[in-house]
């Protein structure tokens, strides 16, 4: 489904529109979202999680409107992806015990985890994110 297609229906869902209160609720969450702080954000008003990252930037942007937030970190939030994007954050396989730990991966709580993907990369890197890289590592 096209972003537009996709963005008219966001409009049409009133779960979308948040109070200013929700709001404040929301962008505090999706900041830690986006530093890996948390691993799921909820809609404020439905308490639902929400898995659509398309639909968690609406609401966001929505917000940002809302609350009169100006969005001064846009371009250093791009020199972040382009960096990660280009290699400049290399997973760090120095040791025999830290390809242990990621096979065990699925058998560790969300804490340790977290604490292991920290780890792993060069530079601050959202949980998501790192899994997924993880993931991609030819054993």
């Amino acid at each position: 489904m096209s972003l537009e297609a996709k963005t008219t229906i966001f409009k049409k869902d009133k779960n979308n529109n948040l109070s200013a209160k929700e709001c404040d609720t929301f962008v505090k969450n999706y900041k830690d979202f986006t530093k890996g702080v948390i691993s799921k954000i909820t809609n404020p008003k439905t308490n639902k999680p929400l898995n659509d990252n398309d639909r968690i930037k609406y609401i966001y942007d929505k917000c940002k409107q809302k609350l009169g937030i100006r969005d001064s970190k846009s371009p250093k939030s791009k020199s972040k992806s382009k960096s990660s994007d280009s290699g400049d954050n290399e997973i760090i396989l120095d040791s025999y015990e830290k390809v242990k730990d990621i096979i065990y991966i699925p058998f560790n709580t969300l804490q340790k985890n977290k604490q292991l993907i920290a780890s792993l990369f060069t530079k601050p890197i959202s949980y998501d994110i790192g899994l997924g890289k993880t993931e991609r590592i030819p054993l």
